[in-house]
């Protein structure tokens, strides 16, 4: 490559490609040094490459140094934005302000206006960047930023705007003369509304936000801001056309093209959403973005009350069941974070949420406590904000308490001091539930962007990307669930199983067996019916199903699972038998449903965990469902197959060979096997149902060497 052809500051020396620069003279003080340095490459494509970026690099860092450092883009359009605004509002005002002029006054004004575009197109004609210079100097000090002093950044502002001028010279004289290219928006509101034509909702500010904008400039500069306003969102022709928007009283509303909500019945009925929604729904959908937040949520559950899901693009297929199922199992949780949004966003319309307010309710909402529903001391009218303020004072005054006390027993531990001190953390919500509260918002905004109520979705950012969930998670301790150890036996010589049983058909006795020893879901074992217990080839079994009104997680829920042997020795069978003889569609009919989620786990986790709290057994992580989590401990021990593992389990199928060629399942005789290794010792509780001997006890209990035990 030929010495003349190659980039600025880039040499070829021996067989490599060198950087060479000179670097600035920052003081008067010694000589200008020059960067240089190989860049380790004879390629002459990946040498200019590098060497552009380290042109791009140096030149930022000289200016920086030189205290001139160039004008991004955001900054110069942020400026001739508020030059603009300046210009504009302030001739309105004077107009507004000054009284009657003659006819003579009027013309001179207009030649006043032409003189002036001609001054500023002689300015650009002879390059005189100069002849705007004490304008953007006025500017740049209310806005409280420098004017760049490289000639060439300057100069690309000067020029910018000496045209930003003529346009403003340009409206100024339109305005002054009565001249308006658009109809106003409440003319045009007026003339449909009188021919009966439905009117798009305009996102135009409000009379008393508009007038503020207009004046909001005045001649003095003792308000200027803290920092560069930041870059538009908006993509306009150019700046005026951007920056006379809010001021303008014929200014063209900002989403002219938006739905049009009268036609919002057809957009449901494309949809196929009309028949999931109510009537109030739809009344609420026809407001547009003046929607309020919490009719928002409003919305967004009626639709899935009605069996809808979240894909709004498409055409929805609504069942009626699903949404049931949606009603006990989610509604309870988004009727959570409805709660906190609309506190924390004071239940505004849609279209009044701005960015920054939505930013802030999610940090709010990382430092709510666990416990906020059940925190005493707060009124619900006082809201979410006050409630973290209460928690943080009764925190801080916790901690100094426990500090104080150790001082005055005499330690001086500094680590012993500081375990008190973090012992009186009240827990903020843990980072899943935390994540999907703020997942909800996002939820909502997506619903009412696809149905074309917003133009926009003002919640688009309320989602986690992996590598946030897992920075968030590194914060918080990992809370897993564990195996039941050697605490088992204290849960098992707790009273209800040492003859305490309240009944025969005691569901604390019975579903935690059926956990144990089968790996049962508490919703699986709650919806047991008499029904449910067969027998084949002399082994009892259990069915997992769906039912009209039971709940199974998935399909792989659905299940055989044969009765193990400690089950059938604790006469198991016979609470199944009289449970017939009495008509009962439950085997534990003492059990009720949740209000909230309309479930059985929802009351027995409550009554399951008050139980181990009261006889002493309770320890954090050693839940009901740990139990299943036991009974899975125990088939990996017994090195069960994988297949077999899942069937017992209800988990999902591997491989195609189990999906499609497994029709007629396991054989109950394998999976009996199976099951027979999962220890328990039915000597060690008692049953609450007393009879001379087991109703049914299969051949197969008998080869693994089970004892009978009457009762």
């Amino acid at each position: 490559m030929p010495k003349s052809s190659l980039p600025l500051y880039l040499e070829k020396r021996a067989d490599n490609f060198c950087f060479r620069r000179r670097m600035p003279k920052l003081s008067k003080m010694g000589s200008n040094p020059f960067l240089f340095f190989s860049l380790r490459t004879d390629i002459p494509s990946d040498a200019r490459e590098i060497t552009a970026r380290l042109t791009a690099m140096t030149s930022l860092a000289f200016d920086y140094a030189r205290g001139c450092p160039n004008m991004d883009q955001d900054t110069l359009r942020g400026l001739l934005t508020e030059l603009v605004r300046f210009e504009i509002a302030a001739f309105e005002k004077t107009r507004l302000t000054t009284g009657p002029r003659s006819l003579a006054a009027a013309e001179f004004a207009s030649e006043r206006e032409q003189a002036i575009q001609e001054a500023l197109r002689q300015a650009i004609f002879l390059r005189d960047w100069e002849a705007v210079r004490a304008p953007l100097e006025c500017v740049a000090k209310r806005l409280n930023i420098a004017l760049p002093d490289v000639k060439l950044t300057y100069a690309t502002l000067a020029l910018e705007a000496l045209k930003v001028s003529i346009d403003i010279s340009r409206e100024r004289e339109s305005r002054d003369r009565g001249e308006y290219s658009e109809q106003t928006p409440i003319f045009r509101h007026a003339i449909r509304s009188d021919l009966g034509i439905p009117t798009p909702k305009p996102s135009i500010p409000k009379a008393s936000e508009a007038l503020e904008t207009a004046f909001a400039v005045t001649f003095t500069d003792d308000q200027a801001p803290s920092a560069a306003p930041q870059a538009p969102q908006l993509k306009p022709k150019n700046i005026i056309q951007h920056a006379i928007v809010p001021t303008a009283s014929h200014s063209e509303p900002l989403t002219a093209d938006k739905t049009n909500t009268s036609n919002i019945r057809e957009i449901l009925r494309s949809k196929n959403l009309l028949r999931a929604c109510s009537e109030e729904t739809i009344a609420l959908l026809e407001k547009g973005d003046d929607v309020s937040l919490s009719e928002g949520f409003d919305i967004y559950i009626d639709f899935k009350r009605n069996g809808c899901v979240d894909d709004w693009e498409r055409k929805q297929k609504p069942d009626t069941i699903s949404g049931k199922k949606w009603v006990s199992s989610s509604l309870p949780s988004l009727k959570v974070a409805k709660a906190i949004w609309v506190d924390l966003l004071k239940n505004q319309s849609i279209c009044a949420i701005e960015e920054d307010e939505v930013d802030d309710a999610i940090a709010i909402i990382r430092n709510i406590p666990k416990n906020h529903g059940k925190w005493t001391g707060i009124r619900a009218d006082h809201g979410y904000l006050k409630l973290i303020e209460q928690v943080q004072n009764d925190e801080t005054r916790a901690m100094n308490l426990a500090e104080r006390q150790l001082h005055k027993a005499g330690c001086t531990n500094e680590e012993e001091i500081r375990d008190a001190r973090l012992a009186q953390i009240v827990p903020r919500m843990r980072v899943e539930t935390y994540q999907r509260h703020v997942r909800c918002a996002k939820r909502i905004g997506t619903m009412l962007h696809s149905l074309g109520i917003t133009e926009t979705n003002i919640f688009k950012d309320c989602g986690f990307s992996n590598d946030e969930t897992k920075r968030l998670k590194a914060t918080e301790d990992k809370i897993q669930r564990e195996k039941w150890d050697d605490r088992e036996q204290q849960l098992f010589s707790s009273p209800v199983f040492q003859g305490g049983a309240k009944s025969e058909d005691d569901p604390i006795f019975w579903m935690t067996l059926l956990a144990r020893c089968h790996g049962l879901r508490s919703e699986e074992g709650a919806q047991l019916g008499p029904n449910d217990i067969s027998t084949d080839k002399n082994i009892a079994y259990l069915r997992i199903r769906q039912q009209v009104g039971d709940s199974v997680k998935s399909d792989a829920g659905f299940r055989k699972i044969p009765i193990h042997p400690a089950l059938i020795e604790l006469n198991f069978m016979e609470l199944v038998k009289r449970a017939r003889i009495k008509g009962s569609k439950r085997l534990f009919p003492t059990m009720t449903r949740g209000k909230s989620k309309d479930n059985f786990t929802e009351n027995f986790t409550k009554s399951f965990n008050h139980y181990r709290k009261k006889n002493g057994v309770y320890w954090h992580g050693l839940d009901f469902h740990a139990l299943r989590t036991t009974f899975h401990h125990d088939l990996m021990d017994g090195s069960v197959p994988g297949y077999i593992k899942r069937n017992l389990m209800g988990h999902e199928p591997l491989d195609e060979g189990e999906k499609s060629y497994a029709q007629n399942g396991i054989s109950i005789n394998t999976l009996h096997d199976h099951i027979c290794k999962i220890p328990f010792d039915a000597k060690s509780v008692r049953s609450p149902i007393h009879c001379s001997k087991p109703t049914l006890l299969s051949a197969r209990a008998e080869k693994h060497g089970l004892k009978i035990v009457g009762r």
